[in-house]
């Protein structure tokens, strides 16, 4: 996948409520303004068609008419919606260039879409719980709660690693010292397949991202099996489905993932999973929580 330019800011907004439009809740970078009324046109475009807006040139786009101060020539904007197909929020992208942003970028940002909705999904959920007792005023104040920076620090974390960064470079291998490669979108795109598999009960699916080592050490039956029996107790299924994925970290040739606690009463310990790449393709090669790996 071509990797998004240096040059372009990105920006997330999400759905505070029903009553109330949508608000920013991160930028890139360290930009102190944000999007200017040609940046409002494409969200509103976006989210009153709910599908994708690519402008190649401003200038010459005719859903640009009217603009008086342009902040962008380039953007693309994409909604991100539950699993009711409600909207949830959007991200926006824009550069100042034009022909800046491509359709292989727009699939990119769409799949980011689909894999954050539950995130997004998870921080609204954490709003509206006390909608019944609180004023919007109040809820205003739970949106910037530390629960739920912590559950957009952790997507964002994962998104910036996985869409703005430049692409993946070959490291040299003429030498014993030469570096490991950079993690690639592939990590966290398996990372993020993977928890979503177990968190929809698609146990199977799952089983098979593990990486080949493991999937002989731990048998799909067994793999299953144990996953099946962890989520049957408790509040062990709330659990999952609030996990969210927090951290990547390199080890030599190896890439750690953690999952921090989720709010949900008697959640107390992360989980670790590791990632192997063999033979050019990432899988899971460890699991330390809820149910550990063979």
């Amino acid at each position: 996948m071509e990797g998004f330019p240096e040059e372009v800011k990105a920006f997330l907004f999400m759905v505070v409520s029903d009553s109330l439009p949508l608000q920013e809740m991160w930028r890139s970078g360290d930009m102190e303004k944000g999007t200017g009324g040609d940046g409002k046109r494409v969200l509103g475009i976006c989210c009153k068609r709910q599908r994708s807006v690519l402008i190649h040139d401003a200038e010459k786009d005719t859903q640009m008419r009217g603009i008086k101060f342009r902040s962008f020539l380039s953007a693309l904007c994409v909604p991100i919606f539950d699993q009711d197909k409600s909207l949830l929020g959007a991200f926006l992208m824009i550069a100042e260039k034009p022909e800046v942003f491509t359709n292989e970028h727009k699939f990119a940002l769409e799949r980011a879409a689909r894999d954050y909705g539950p995130t997004l999904a998870g921080m609204r959920r954490v709003t509206q719980t006390e909608e019944e007792k609180e004023e919007t005023g109040e809820r205003f104040k739970l949106l910037f709660s530390p629960v739920v920076l912590g559950f957009t620090a952790c997507a964002l974390m994962l998104l910036g690693i996985w869409l703005l960064s430049p692409p993946a470079k070959e490291a040299p291998q003429t030498t014993a010292t030469a570096q490991p490669r950079e993690i690639t979108h592939e990590v966290p795109d398996v990372a993020a397949r993977f928890l979503t598999n177990l968190q929809e009960g698609q146990f199977e699916q799952a089983w098979l991202l593990l990486s080949p080592p493991l999937r002989k050490r731990w048998a799909s039956a067994d793999f299953m099996r144990a996953w099946a029996n962890w989520v049957a107790e408790g509040e062990n299924s709330e659990i999952l489905k609030q996990r969210q994925i927090s951290k990547l970290q390199r080890h030599n040739n190896q890439t750690q993932i953690t999952l921090l606690e989720s709010p949900v009463s008697g959640d107390r310990e992360h989980w670790n999973w590791e990632l192997q790449e063999i033979d050019g393709e990432w899988g899971i090669s460890k699991v330390s929580g809820p149910v550990k790996s063979p």
